[in-house]
């Protein structure tokens, strides 16, 4: 299995709780366009900033990925 960013899931909770991308990116330490990047996909987040952001938004890290089957080929 893979486990698979899901931006939109973080985009989400984020507007849950009110909160702007400016607000979030400085509850976890982080400028504003980098909270987009993860937002969209086109980045994800490391370890550190998974932990932070989940204790910013009051949810498991696990929860912003998906996971997917991976069929190995023999």
């Amino acid at each position: 299995m893979k486990a698979i960013w899901q931006g939109e899931r973080l985009k989400v909770r984020r507007k849950e709780l009110g909160l702007t991308m400016a607000e979030l990116a400085a509850r976890v330490d982080v400028d504003r366009p980098l909270v987009s990047m993860w937002e969209s996909g086109k980045s994800t987040p490391s370890g550190h900033f998974l932990v932070l952001l989940g204790i910013a938004l009051n949810k498991e890290p696990k929860e912003f990925y998906v996971l997917e089957e991976g069929g190995a080929q023999r």
